[in-house]
């Protein structure tokens, strides 16, 4: 018996989803990733998963993925006039 069953649903529930997955460095600096994220939030990106290493020489390697069916333009712009960010690359969409 699995007492969570009746809360566990498949990913996607009658909508379509679109995911993508991308790396990127992050400059060692107090809110860059909070700001990285609202920034993703502003523009209807659905965050799914985040990996991040500890900072090297003030440099953390950050890998996202997300849902980007409902967003309303193209992240990797967006991404790009963030101050603090450096080395964004698109790995994967789905």
């Amino acid at each position: 018996y699995y007492k969570y069953k009746d809360y566990v649903f498949p990913a996607v529930q009658g909508k379509e989803q679109r995911k993508a997955v991308i790396s990127m460095m992050l400059h060692h600096k107090k809110g860059i990733l909070s700001e990285t994220l609202n920034c993703m939030s502003e523009v209807n990106a659905n965050i799914l998963t985040i990996s991040q290493t500890i900072p090297i020489h003030d440099w953390a390697s950050v890998v996202l993925s997300f849902d980007i069916s409902e967003m309303q333009i193209g992240l990797l712009r967006m991404l790009k006039k963030i101050k603090g960010l450096a080395n964004v690359q698109l790995i994967a969409v789905e």
